[in-house]
């Protein structure tokens, strides 16, 4: 169990020595009385002096020498246990520092915190911030799981499962540990599972952490060992019947639907009522420094054309900042593939060979997705190379971390809002900022997400479109399919059987989760493409809710134009038909038509 904030109050005032016996002649409810009246006085101590250690420690520790209003609510409702039981699912802005919350919260309790990343790339901004810690309370380290090295015949994963024996419930170290659901449940990484429920009944697993919660629970619909650590490791530690045992969970998020929060709580065994909610209100959203581009085009050369215009201005005009960087995103690994290439060839043409691009895709290995994010988003300067573009598709989206992106192109229709959303708070992660994100449609982006969305993809091992399953093809998705000395294998170990079961529980909800993404992208048409309002209200509005909105035509969010939208009317409502009917005809099609002849690349 996590120490109780009393640990950090000076013990009350004694009541003399006949105090607590009867022999003084109290009766029993008299002492019990003055017993209660002193919790409450030390109860209002610890939260007063709360506030104060939470600073010391952000400062005297990771250097940030204030906490913003959020991250102290976040804080104290985390690592106060008379705050719903220290479980809270957190909702802000991106960039409003989520994940310096984390890193706060596991040096207050010390002790072991895990932080399950759904995406490798996620982590890689706050690995390096984490390594930074000044060791002035105690010991500080950190450890990513998934960059341990496997040909090393297990000797790196070794040394951390020892460090975690030694820890004891007096304990003023800190072990942060990232891990991904894939590495927690491969079963040759099971002797730090155990390590990490045998710490747990140690009262050293002092807090679970989940990074972008709202992949989490998307990427349950074909990742098959979110459920298994569901099994594994939540339902053990989390145990329903043990609530007294349970670590401090903190899930953390930009956009999270209503409709996804059932399903996290399935995810983690943990209950979440309104009162572990905690979002923020539309003010806290607002980002109307970023302007709103929206277009429909066959194709996205003139979107390219403005980020080659940018980066050759801030090369050419000295009162640009010369770290000035630009992001393309889009869906498929194909399509990040496809305009990497021509992005390099128009850098090359407009005279900006030594801009470079750095590609991230989901078909990578996870090393080199990993060090592509940290080149782009961290500041260290290279000799020979220039990173100022990142192309990348939902393996990166989320994991773009940086104070100089101006300008970001999305390529294709996205799946669903909470990632138009999070792709554009991407952009100016500092205060004073301006960014502007463009948006281009057309028919064959919209045809992609089809595709995805109704699960039109080959199962075969060796197949190559095997990528394109789920919520933006982000990463690769062979956990769906069993190995082949799982195949060959003619009794099953109990990793094996737990992943059948999981296999076809996802088999079991494809219908249903089919039907719920239907209804997401229909929600991204309707934000774009119908007059319901000022797009930044809207915004505002579902980020704060968890529910898109209609907003009254008449709402201004600002006195400038912060919302442009450029599309011959024709042209809009060609596309819209198209995809109304494309839409229909696929619901009602067969597979193997789709596959044959409509499936665009």
């Amino acid at each position: 169990m996590a120490p109780s904030i009393d640990e950090y109050v000076s013990p009350g005032p004694s009541r003399g020595p006949g105090a607590g016996d009867d022999r003084d002649g109290s009766t029993t409810e008299v002492i019990m009385a003055e017993r209660m009246a002193e919790n409450e006085h030390r109860k209002r101590e610890s939260m007063q002096m709360l506030p104060q250690m939470m600073h010391g420690l952000s400062f005297n520790v990771f250097g940030v020498e204030k906490l913003r209003a959020e991250q102290m609510v976040a804080l104290q409702r985390c690592a106060d246990p008379q705050f719903n039981d220290s479980k809270l699912l957190l909702v802000t802005r991106t960039g409003s520092g989520k994940s310096h919350v984390t890193r706060t919260l596991g040096v207050m309790m010390n002790g072991i915190t895990v932080i399950f990343v759904p995406l490798l790339s996620l982590s890689a901004d706050q690995m390096k911030k984490m390594e930074e810690a000044k060791q002035c309370f105690g010991s500080v380290e950190t450890h990513h799981c998934d960059e341990l090295p496997t040909d090393d015949g297990g000797i790196a994963l070794q040394k951390i499962v020892t460090r975690v024996k030694e820890l004891d419930d007096t304990t003023t170290s800190t072990i942060f540990l990232f891990a991904s659901p894939q590495f927690l449940c491969n079963k040759a990484n099971k002797p730090l599972l155990d390590e990490l429920l045998s710490a747990h009944k140690r009262k050293i697993l002092r807090v679970v952490a989940v990074d972008e919660a709202h992949l989490h629970v998307q990427h349950s619909s074909f990742r098959v060992e979110i459920l298994m650590l569901r099994d594994l490791f939540f339902k053990k530690v989390f145990n329903k019947d043990d609530p007294r045992s349970h670590p401090v969970f903190f899930a953390m998020t930009a956009t999270m639907p209503k409709q996804y929060i059932p399903r996290l709580v399935a995810l983690t065994n943990v209950q979440l009522s309104r009162d572990n909610i905690f979002r923020g209100n539309q003010k806290h959203f607002s980002q109307h420094n970023i302007q709103f581009g929206f277009k429909v085009r066959d194709s996205f050369n003139a979107g390219l054309d403005r980020l080659v215009g940018v980066i050759t201005n801030t090369i050419t005009n000295e009162h640009h900042e010369e770290s000035e960087r630009v992001v393309v995103l889009t869906t498929l690994a194909y399509n990040a593939i496809t305009l990497e290439k021509t992005l390099t060839e128009k850098l090359n043409k407009a005279g900006c060979g030594d801009a470079d691009v750095v590609l991230v895709h989901g078909q990578q290995n996870k090393m080199v997705k990993f060090d592509g994010m940290r080149n782009f988003c961290g500041k260290k300067e290279f000799a020979h190379f220039n990173p100022r573009i990142l192309v990348t598709n939902g393996a990166g989206n989320t994991g773009i971390d940086s104070d100089k992106v101006t300008e970001i192109l999305r390529a294709g229709v996205p799946m669903d809002l909470p990632t138009v959303l999070q792709e554009r708070g991407r952009l100016v992660r500092k205060e004073g900022m301006n960014g502007f994100i463009t948006f281009i449609f057309n028919l064959r982006s919209l045809l992609q997400c089809l595709h995805l969305l109704h699960g039109l993809h080959t199962k075969e091992e060796d197949s190559a479109t095997e990528q394109n399953t789920g919520f933006g093809s982000a990463i690769r998705h062979s956990a769906l399919l069993l190995s082949k000395e799982e195949k060959k294998s003619k009794t099953d170990d109990s990793y094996t059987q737990l992943k059948k079961e999981c296999m076809r529980e996802i088999e079991n909800g494809t219908k249903s989760l089919e039907e719920e993404k239907i209804e997401m992208l229909l929600e991204v048409l309707q934000f774009f493409c119908l007059e319901q309002g000022c797009l930044h209200a809207r915004a505002e509005e579902y980020l704060s809710t968890g529910k898109l909105h209609k907003i009254d035509p008449k709402y201004k969010c600002n006195k400038r134009r912060s919302v442009v939208l450029a599309y011959p009317a024709d042209c809009f409502s060609a596309s819209i038909g198209a995809m109304v009917k494309v839409s229909t005809v696929l619901k009602s099609s067969r597979r193997a038509e789709f596959k044959s002849g409509l499936y665009l690349r």
